[in-house]
């Protein structure tokens, strides 16, 4: 969905008539709008675009930062199952500790390496 898209369906919710005999595509219903519109404004949100990430308390991980991470388990993984590094590579992104490092909402993401190595080692079950 476009800005443009919304923009139209709030104004075809909001009883705005328009120049279109039909309109077909991804339209929330009346109750979902209301429900969105009543949020908007009890709480006094005011139309516009929120950088949030600048905001936050907290940083969120680089592709650099994650990169580190994987680059320490990988390692771990080719010394102890002596394996390629290639190899290991693979078997770090297949591994269900992979699912865990991407949770930003989480904060596996931070553990120290021999955390995350234990990690995937108990096939993704935190040891």
């Amino acid at each position: 969905m476009t800005d443009a898209w919304l923009d139209f369906i709030i104004l075809c919710r909001s009883g705005q008539s328009h120049d279109y005999d039909i309109v077909i595509g991804t339209m929330a219903n009346d109750q979902i709008y209301n429900f969105i519109s009543d949020y908007i404004e009890e709480r006094g949100i005011p139309c516009g675009s929120f950088d949030n990430i600048s905001i936050c308390e907290y940083s969120v991980p680089t592709h650099w930062d994650i990169g580190k991470v994987y680059k320490r388990l990988i390692l771990m993984i080719a010394r102890e199952e002596e394996i390629e590094a290639i190899d290991a590579l693979i078997a770090a992104y297949h591994s269900k500790t992979s699912n865990l490092i991407q949770n930003y909402n989480g904060s596996f993401y931070y553990e120290n390496p021999q955390t995350i190595f234990d990690t995937y080692q108990h096939g993704g079950n935190p040891a």
